[in-house]
């Protein structure tokens, strides 16, 4: 009996520290992947923001973020958006929240939410952005800008 006792105790801490193990490399994998997430959002946020360019979005744009997004709304968003005017001091981006999914056999997905300051020659501007990460690198699901410099949006610049 104390055999067994023995041998399920082993079990026990064998599984235990398996699953501590597991554990850390999930957190250092996210560890890492976050501070590739803020350097990616560093560098899109002003790449697009810079001139209001709908092309540079796109081109980094998960195509969930595309999918059932009409170009040409999108493109008078950005006509819209261009009113707070060229880029003159991005302040960065602070990560709000984070998630890792990984699963065994499949492919490990990472989102990140962050919240980048800036302004423009028409004010300050807060842009939320949700990022993602899978096999094909970090994309961008989600942009969105608030500012007290944007005037009234007509009906046919709203997605």
């Amino acid at each position: 009996m104390r055999g067994v006792l023995v041998g399920l105790g082993a079990v026990f801490a064998l599984l235990l520290l398996g699953g501590v193990g597991l554990g850390v490399w999930t957190f250092a994998s996210f560890e890492h992947g976050e501070q590739s997430a803020q350097d990616y959002v560093d560098a899109a946020v002003p790449a697009i923001t810079a001139r209001w360019d709908v092309d540079e979005l796109t081109t980094r744009a998960e195509p969930a973020l595309l999918r059932g997004t009409d170009s040409a709304k999108l493109k008078l968003l950005f006509v819209w958006l261009s009113t707070l005017g060229p880029l003159q001091d991005y302040r960065g981006a602070a990560l709000q929240s984070s998630s890792v999914q990984s699963m065994t056999g499949s492919l490990t997905v990472s989102t990140a939410h962050y919240v980048a300051k800036a302004r423009y020659v028409h004010g300050d501007a807060r842009i939320d952005i949700v990022v993602v990460r899978h096999d094909a690198g970090w994309h961008i699901l989600g942009f969105h800008v608030n500012s007290e410099g944007l005037q009234p949006q007509l009906p046919a610049q709203r997605l």
